[in-house]
């Protein structure tokens, strides 16, 4: 209405920026009350029991130890072998297939029915228990550490955290879209290339877990509470305030 100059005065809760030539029609008194704005997300629900066997360690860890797994039948077997015939001895180890089952039986902690006849598959044989030892010790007290308590997964408290989660952000309005785009922030200015304007009820997207909630931060409280109060345990929270 005071674009059209339909009325000479307004009250309302409005930023006082320049963007789309809201400068050219209007000017704003002195603020009464400032409200910063913040994101809500989802809080992501702990990670789930059966995923625990995996806990002790990270993926990286894991790949490893599978190619020395891997790795670890032939050489065995090679060793075995090679020494065994340089000595005119049978080796313990009559295929590959069998110098498997025995590293397996070695991680799995099973008694091993053949023993090495040469001293240099028995030297590789006792470094391969010293590893798996360690190996074993390592993952059992880990596990019994992560177990204690509830895992929660990375949660998001940084612009970079939200822009790497890959969840956009929705608002009411194409404000914030326009603001995000123009700031110096470059983890904001790409989360604004992504910012979804939505008339009504981005809340629902929040709830949901796909989407990040750019509002104020009284709104925010508003939202938290109403939807929180549904829940024995909260299940939205505010990123961060800027």
């Amino acid at each position: 209405m005071l674009g059209s100059g339909d009325a000479d005065l307004a009250i309302a809760n409005i930023f006082m920026v320049s963007l789309l030539g809201r400068s050219d029609y209007q000017h704003f008194s002195a603020p009464f009350h400032l409200s910063v704005t913040c994101v809500i997300l989802r809080v992501p629900p702990p990670i789930p029991r059966w995923q625990s066997p995996s806990w002790p360690f990270r993926s990286d860890t894991w790949i490893t130890l599978a190619v020395g797994l891997i790795l670890s039948g032939p050489v065995i077997y090679v060793l075995a072998y090679v020494s065994a015939k340089s000595l005119g001895k049978e080796p313990f180890l009559k295929s590959l297939t069998s110098s498997y089952l025995h590293v397996f039986a070695m991680h799995l902690c099973e008694p091993l029915p053949r023993e090495p006849s040469t001293n240099a598959s028995r030297l590789s044989v006792a470094f391969l228990w010293l590893y798996v030892m360690v190996l074993g010790f390592s993952y059992s007290s880990n596990l019994i550490a992560f177990l204690t308590v509830l895992r929660q997964p990375r949660s998001i408290d940084t612009f970079k955290d939200l822009l790497d989660s890959g969840l956009p952000v929705v608002g009411l309005g194409p404000t914030h879209g326009y603001l995000m785009n123009t700031s110096e922030n470059v983890y904001l200015k790409e989360l604004g290339k992504k910012f979804v304007s939505m008339p009504t009820e981005p809340e629902l997207l929040v709830k949901e877990g796909r989407a990040g909630y750019l509002t104020s931060f009284h709104n925010a409280e508003q939202f938290m509470a109403q939807i929180n109060s549904e829940y024995s345990q909260p299940i939205v929270r505010t990123m961060k305030v800027n």
